[in-house]
């Protein structure tokens, strides 16, 4: 009986000969494309290890150069503008945009004032009748 048992457990499958060339073709492919996968994942951890330095790098670089912008701005004198020259700048932006404003209003005005007097006009000419 046991004699019977190893048999029946034991597996065998027979390839032809392309066949079995043609599959370890294909064993040798899936190597090399994990391979390639593995040289792929090492180099993008390396590169993200760049990556991760550089930003680092450029983190304090850009801390120095604050440091340095508020050193500049303390031992700088502060720029003194004239009030008449704010008062311009100032002007001119607030006058620019109710310019517009005041125009289309006073379009809008004298275009209901031609109406009245077109309607004056016309009960005027309708009495005279």
């Amino acid at each position: 009986m046991k004699s019977q048992k190893k048999e029946e457990s034991l597996i065998h499958v027979r390839f032809e000969y392309n066949e079995a060339i043609q599959a370890k073709r294909d064993i040798l492919f899936s190597q090399i494309s994990a391979l390639r996968i593995e040289k792929s994942i090492k180099s993008y951890s390396f590169y993200r290890l760049k990556e991760i330095e550089l930003k680092m790098i450029l983190h304090k670089k850009m801390k120095e150069l604050r440091i340095t912008i508020s050193r500049l701005e303390k031992a700088l004198p502060k720029l003194e503008i004239p009030e008449i020259i704010e008062r311009k700048d100032s002007s001119k932006k607030e006058v620019s945009e109710p310019k517009e404003i005041t125009q289309s209003s006073s379009d809008i005005e004298s275009q209901l004032k031609t109406i009245q007097r077109r309607l004056d006009q016309l009960q005027r000419n309708s009495m005279d009748l």
